[in-house]
């Protein structure tokens, strides 16, 4: 599957660009149009009030009116503006429907990258992430299959050693497993070490990991590190 490129809509790409900064700030527009709404609200009680108590609560009962009534055709429009206009506009239809395009395209590349990792067992899954540490940067040594004393990788940057776990199991890893790598660490002479687990971690993980010079790896940061090396190139 290919992304979709703006010009398979008809459209250049510098529309489609502009188009993207125009969606990009419309949450701000839509804000500041709750925000006066808000503020001509209070303004109303304001003005309408007898004495310090009216005031008050004329502020709040007229602010949250104001808002509401700002608040629902801004919703509607920030909702439906494409459409809208689109019955008027031959680009903004080509452009809602590039739009829906690109969002099915990044869907399924996350999904497609996801599964990916997910699919890779043992030492396949300590070589393809110690090759993605290698491309940040870091010098890798996978270690032996067996032996290897909780460590697969060993990761040296500037003069620090890191040392890494990798777990591709099918339920969250629990506290036995950072135990056991923190017991490691403590045995070494490595700055630090990363639990990557692509199935997640249980929350006693979380608490043991706190305040101790170890990382949690999910699959989200793993996809990110691999972002960070496409921005790179």
């Amino acid at each position: 599957m290919q992304p979709p490129e703006p010009t398979e809509f008809g459209l250049s790409t510098a529309t489609a660009s502009a188009l993207d900064d125009f969606e990009d700030r419309s949450p701000r527009f839509l804000a500041a149009f709750i925000l006066v709404g808000l503020l001509s609200g209070v303004g109303s009680g304001l003005y309408h009030a007898a004495s310090l108590t009216d005031a008050l609560l004329g502020s709040v009962f007229f602010g949250l009116f104001g808002c509401a009534l700002a608040w629902l055709p801004a919703l509607f429009l920030g909702a439906f503006w494409d459409r809208l206009a689109g019955l008027f506009s031959p680009t903004i239809r080509a452009y809602s429907k590039y739009r829906i395009a690109r969002r099915e395209y990044r869907s399924w590349l996350l999904r497609t990258r996801m599964d990916f990792w997910r699919s890779l067992q043992g030492v396949a899954f300590e070589r393809e992430l110690g090759a993605l540490y290698a491309k940040v940067g870091y010098g890798v040594t996978v270690t032996p299959p067996s032996g290897d004393d909780g460590i697969d990788l060993i990761l040296k940057r500037e003069g620090k050693t890191i040392i890494v776990q990798c777990k591709n199991t099918k339920n969250p890893v629990g506290p036995a497993v950072i135990r056991e790598l923190y017991g490691t660490l403590q045995a070494t002479d490595a700055e630090g070490a990363v639990l990557a687990s692509l199935s997640g971690w249980t929350v006693g993980v979380t608490e043991f990991a706190r305040g101790k010079p170890i990382q949690l790896l999910a699959i989200a940061d793993v996809l990110r590190l691999q972002d960070s090396v496409t921005a790179r190139q």
